[in-house]
């Protein structure tokens, strides 16, 4: 149950981000950070909380394997709700997301100063993982996954309690 209450509590807290950039009129003035808040930051904070509630509500020993366990399944109840999530804010909210965030891409190579062949490599970059709403939801899936994973590895060798 901790893990179902911290996965909802993450996906709350990357549904309130979009809605902060929103309102903020990040979007609109053309740039986002919200995917490395929503498959990086998001999902450590969640990992992180479940273990350490699970390891403060544990009235018998909270062993590495029970700190592990906890912590992935927060980090899959996050993953469930922000690929739903994303699907909703991409396909129906912000339509122009891939798009704008391709193009915020090309200009901060620019604004780095990269020669011309690396703005064309970050344009290729960003146009994959950008290119649409299935290769878009993989890669979340697969970057949000592995974020959780090796956080609950991490903070399960120190949340255990004997």
């Amino acid at each position: 149950m901790i893990s179902v209450v911290w996965g909802m509590i993450g996906a709350v807290c990357g549904i309130l981000w979009l809605g902060i950039e929103m309102v903020a009129g990040m979007h609109t003035a053309g740039y986002s950070h919200a995917t490395t808040i929503l498959w990086v930051v998001i999902p450590i904070l969640t990992v992180f909380g479940a273990e350490i509630h699970g390891r403060r509500a544990a009235t018998e020993p909270y062993p590495y394997l029970k700190a592990l366990t906890t912590g992935i399944a927060a980090g899959a109840v996050l993953l469930g709700i922000d690929l739903l999530v994303w699907f909703i804010f991409t396909q129906m909210i912000e339509p122009d997301f891939f798009s704008m965030m391709v193009k915020y891409a090309i200009d901060q190579a620019r604004l780095a100063g990269a020669p011309p062949a690396a703005v064309l490599q970050q344009a290729a970059a960003a146009s994959v993982i950008f290119k649409g709403i299935g290769s878009f939801l993989l890669i979340t899936i697969i970057v949000t996954g592995a974020v959780a994973a090796v956080t609950s590895a991490l903070v399960a060798i120190f949340a255990r309690k004997k």
